[in-house]
């Protein structure tokens, strides 16, 4: 589904990634682990097309997408749900789930998809009409991953979800990912809680300094060998 081949990318002439390679297959979770300031939001970034591609290659559903805006037709299914929600604070909750739904293709569908959302996420629907602005830091969470899923995406990258979240409702958000895996969503997470992460993937990646260190299947992890890895030791 995704393909990633030598990519390098970052900020102007400064660059943060660095030859990275990663294929995805449809349906499966892949958690992207590492230090601060490894590149795992520059990588997301990049894949979203809101970072140039520098070098390398870029193709999503067998298109070449690594040179077009984040808003292509050809990109349509892939979405990103950025770190720090960044939902819109002056509109109401229902208004920023619509916006979700902006693409032409997916307006005719806002209706069933509201409810789906409000079923997945009940507090977003006893606060529709409420300013996203008042939402405590674990409904505006809910709020960013309901408006993704407005359009229906087939492929969602999640960047660090569980940030200055309490525990019950990071638990809460895991359980809605490995719902959506087991509606055949394909999910690519950036995570610092690398229990929770390697519970949900299929694959555990790691990134340190802007490079791909390694990449294994999660039921191949060991827990000492990643810290170790992580850390550079």
């Amino acid at each position: 589904m995704l393909n990633i081949q030598q990519v390098r990318g970052g900020y102007g002439a400064i660059n943060i990634l660095w030859d990275i390679s990663l294929q995805i297959q449809p349906g499966t979770v892949t958690a992207i682990v590492g230090p601060n300031g490894a590149g795992k939001t520059t990588l997301l970034k990049t894949i979203a097309g809101l970072l140039p591609l520098k070098q390398g290659q870029i193709t999503y559903q067998n298109i070449d997408v690594g040179k077009l805006s984040p808003w292509h037709t050809k990109r349509s299914g892939l979405a990103l749900i950025p770190e720090g929600r960044m939902i819109f604070r002056d509109m109401t909750v229902e208004d920023n789930l619509i916006m979700g739904a902006f693409q032409k293709a997916s307006r005719q569908h806002v209706k069933p998809r509201l409810a789906e959302v409000y079923a997945i996420f009940p507090r977003l629907a006893e606060r529709q009409k409420q300013l996203a602005g008042v939402l405590s830091g674990g409904e505006a969470q809910m709020l960013a991953v309901g408006r993704c899923l407005m359009s229906d995406p087939s492929m969602i990258l999640i960047d660090e979800p569980s940030l200055g979240l309490a525990p019950v409702v990071v638990n809460e958000l895991f359980a809605c990912f490995a719902r959506l895996r087991e509606h055949g969503k394909t999910l690519l997470l950036v995570e610092q809680n690398t229990q929770l992460s390697i519970k949900l993937a299929d694959r555990v990646c790691l990134m340190r300094s802007g490079k791909m260190i390694f990449t294994k299947a999660a039921n191949d992890i060991d827990m000492e060998e990643l810290h170790r890895a992580y850390f550079g030791h």
